[in-house]
């Protein structure tokens, strides 16, 4: 029953029913798992050493996986289908709750944060909404059933600086990306880490009226200049351009608004991750080691190094705190990764691609 120490596999019915420990099937090796944010629990795998290639009714696609540890539940998700190799056994694989978003539709009766999530858990979706706050972005109204889930809770929490994470119990959360560190993550090697280029000041092109059929008078644009000064006064000053004249008229205060967001989300160095971590290196606050098995993403990590190439950026001087936007667990070997939220930093220029999914759409004109 048991894969390795204390953590155990076991599948159930889409009912609940028809509980089935995988360890009763051959013996379980390989098990592994990670929790992502935003998400929840991301991927598991392991492999269950039968000799025998019929598929037991345990591993039927479909079921519920949970992964035990510690005397509770610590990872849940939906089994894909296995695969049989011949003297290896049964490649078991699942996707986890943190992704059951990706099968519903947003179907909604009114525009606003909750409808259509709560249409979906009635549909289905295994999910508790204890309520998403009011004041999420709804300014870019997608049509019903036109995004998933997972879409939409991007949608309406990555401007406003929130995130969303689906917790034990399958409980969701959605609450500012947190920021006061909880864990002391100790690193005993220097970290790599990626260059994406000092940018630290974002010009960027706004509409600021619109083409008027009635005068013949065409649409008129402006420019707004967002700036990290602490970056400017070390690395001197370094530009870049955001034409977002496609989210229609907009203030000179909502277009800086938009650079300023999209600047302080852009890192020019981090860690990519992931860190690797084993017992012993990921603490609380007061020095007490705790089980990385039992641990998600979505705490804030604060970094320390034993000998680490900090460099001369303002923004990754020590001491540096991030949030954990995934964790991974390996049950053979009992340790772990830890990837810093939004970590790896793509060229700004995918970043403002990104970006631009969640400006308003501009109001149609006859």
């Amino acid at each position: 029953m048991y894969a390795h120490n204390a953590s155990s596999i076991a599948t159930r019915a889409p009912d609940r029913t028809d509980f089935r420990p995988l360890g009763m099937i051959a013996p379980v090796s390989g098990l592994a798992w990670s929790d992502a944010y935003p998400g929840g629990p991301d991927s598991a795998s392991c492999v269950i050493q039968s000799e025998s290639s019929v598929q037991p009714r345990s591993l039927d696609t479909g079921r519920i996986v949970e992964i035990t540890r510690g005397g509770s539940v610590q990872w849940e998700g939906i089994l894909s289908q296995p695969a049989y190799v011949q003297g290896t056994g049964w490649q078991v694989a699942a996707k986890g709750a943190g992704t059951y978003g990706d099968a519903y539709r947003d179907i909604w009766s009114t525009w606003n944060e909750n409808d259509g999530v709560n249409q979906a858990i009635a549909r289905g979706l295994r999910w508790v909404n204890p309520g998403i706050p009011a004041g999420r972005f709804l300014a870019q109204q997608q049509d019903s059933a036109s995004q998933t889930i997972t879409d939409f809770l991007t949608l309406i929490t990555k401007p406003g600086g929130y995130g969303w994470h689906v917790g034990r119990n399958n409980v969701l959360t959605v609450a500012p990306v947190p920021v006061t560190p909880t864990r002391i993550l100790m690193a005993t090697s220097p970290q790599a880490r990626a260059l994406a280029g000092y940018i630290n000041a974002l010009v960027a092109r706004y509409q600021v009226t619109a083409d008027n059929a009635d005068t013949g008078a065409a649409a008129t644009y402006g420019l707004v200049t967002a700036t990290n000064a602490p970056s400017i006064a070390r690395h001197q000053r370094q530009e870049s351009y955001w034409d977002i004249s496609q989210a229609g008229v907009l203030s000179s205060g909502a277009a800086l608004g938009y650079a300023s967001s999209a600047l302080s989300q852009y890192q020019a160095a981090s860690w990519a991750g992931p860190i690797p971590v084993q017992y012993g290196q990921y603490l609380t606050m007061t020095g007490v080691p705790v089980d990385i098995g039992c641990e998600k993403a979505g705490e804030v990590a604060l970094l320390m190094l034993a000998d680490g190439p900090y460099g001369g950026e303002v923004t990754a001087a020590p001491p540096v705190t991030f949030a954990v936007g995934k964790l991974e667990y390996d049950d053979t070997t009992q340790a772990g990764g830890i990837t810093p939220y939004l970590g790896v930093p793509g060229d700004l220029s995918s970043l403002l691609d990104a970006l631009a999914t969640t400006l308003p759409v501009p109001a149609a004109t006859s």
